[in-house]
């Protein structure tokens, strides 16, 4: 109820339930408000928010302590890369940006691969794509403006789960597997390593 994400399972929802009335508008029933019960969640905590805080909108303002705001979807990617490009390589902040930027830039391919190519997802469960669309965009509508514009994209994008669905197609094979693995296990250990030293990545 107080994961403002959690609103965006309207989109699948409301994708399934047309997909099985074959997307005729004549075929909608009583039953299509249970909708709206996704939303519910959010609108009790911005009630609870308006009686406490005197703002039904106090969790998302909440945002700018942390330097957030809405701005439009690439231009945080691009305030990453021009920070990148900028600053002394191999420095904490560089480094840090890179991650975050891989991070978004791995997770967009995959949720464009779930709409196109032989990885997509087929009608049936089109719903998977959709909610991965729309969680991949409202992680990256709100950048900050600390310094670390992507700043907890890696954590964030764990949300996205229709794009691992992707990537444990494209690692089907096991040469493919084995890659990622080397990887993944040689990231880890770099993440580990910098949260041992004091800093935080994610």
């Amino acid at each position: 109820m107080t994961r403002s994400a959690g609103i965006l399972l309207l989109v699948p929802f409301c994708y399934e339930y047309m997909r099985q009335r074959q997307f005729n508008l004549r075929r909608i029933r009583f039953d299509g408000l249970g909708a709206l019960l996704i939303p519910m969640g959010l609108g009790i905590f911005a009630v609870y928010c308006q009686l406490h805080f005197h703002d039904f909108l106090a969790f998302s303002h909440a945002q700018s302590v942390w330097g957030r705001s809405l701005r439009l979807p690439p231009l945080g990617f691009l305030s990453s890369l021009k920070i990148i490009l900028s600053d002394p390589p191999l420095t904490f902040a560089s480094i840090h940006n890179v991650v975050d930027l891989s991070a978004g830039c791995m997770i967009l391919a995959l949720v464009i691969l779930s709409f196109v190519g032989p990885w997509r997802f087929h009608q049936s469960t089109m719903a998977y794509a959709l909610y991965g669309a729309a969680a991949f965009l409202f992680v990256i509508l709100f950048p900050s403006n600390n310094g670390a514009p992507l700043q907890s994209q890696m954590r964030l994008v764990m949300e996205v789960f229709p794009a691992f669905i992707v990537l444990s197609s494209l690692l089907s094979s096991h040469k493919s597997f084995i890659a990622y693995t080397l990887i993944a296990n040689s990231l880890t250990i770099f993440f580990l390593l910098q949260f041992l030293t004091g800093f935080w990545m994610v």
